[in-house]
């Protein structure tokens, strides 16, 4: 995208770009530097993209159908997302991408030599069956080296909503007998309001996603 094999990142941030492989249509590109002679020193970027892709990388996700705003200068960068027709790509996670038909928040990133922070994402999304609010923060380390761990937290509330829900939503490599038991415990029913959490680290041997608490509260 805009800032794609640009000198405006560092350059392993750069190679992470193009493994990324982000494509999408930019409809309005803006860049404006301080001073000619130190192009790079002050910058600021503001662009607006629709249907934007990226491809999985590790346990970083991948995004299908992101339109935004977005702006970003030589410290960070905020999006304003307002875009139908979402999915979620962690093929680690969940075998099938989970879909919205509108996601509508906010998203802010900042980077250093050796990772990007992605933080303060607060959005609402829609599915068929629900609704949901996410709060959302991963770091990103360039590097097996890097200072900074991979690390995904996320959080989400659900208001009104069919227990079968949770099936698109469980991580595949989730523990056989906690899947049959939360199947067997709760069958059917309506969720009245429900709050889901977890972590997902660079530990190769832990669970992909630890959720800390999911609360349906109406029995079917």
């Amino acid at each position: 995208m805009a800032l794609r094999g640009s000198e405006l990142l560092p350059d392993k941030a750069n190679e992470i770009l193009e493994t990324l492989s982000p494509a999408g249509r930019v409809d309005r590109l803006a860049l404006t530097g301080e001073a000619l002679d130190q192009p790079l020193h002050r910058w600021e970027l503001a662009a607006t993209v629709t249907d934007a892709t990226t491809d999985p990388f590790r346990k970083v996700p991948g995004l299908v159908g992101i339109d935004a705003s977005i702006i970003a200068n030589e410290e960070g960068a905020t999006a304003w997302i307002d875009t139908q027709d979402f999915a979620l790509v962690l093929p680690n996670v969940y075998r099938e991408p989970i879909r919205l038909t509108s996601v509508l928040g906010t998203l802010e990133g900042r980077w250093q030599q050796d990772a990007l922070f992605l933080e303060h994402g607060l959005l609402l999304g829609s599915a068929p069956e629900h609704d949901a609010a996410v709060q959302f923060e991963m770091d990103i380390p360039f590097s097996k080296q890097s200072s900074v761990p991979l690390e995904m937290r996320l959080a989400a509330s659900v208001l009104d909503a069919p227990v079968g829900i949770r099936d698109a939503y469980v991580p595949y490599r989730m523990p056989p007998p906690a899947y049959l038991w939360l199947q067997q415990a709760l069958p059917a029913g309506q969720i009245e309001a429900g709050f889901s959490c977890g972590t997902a680290g660079s530990n190769p041997t832990a669970t992909p996603v630890k959720p800390c608490s999911w609360r349906p509260i109406s029995p079917g």
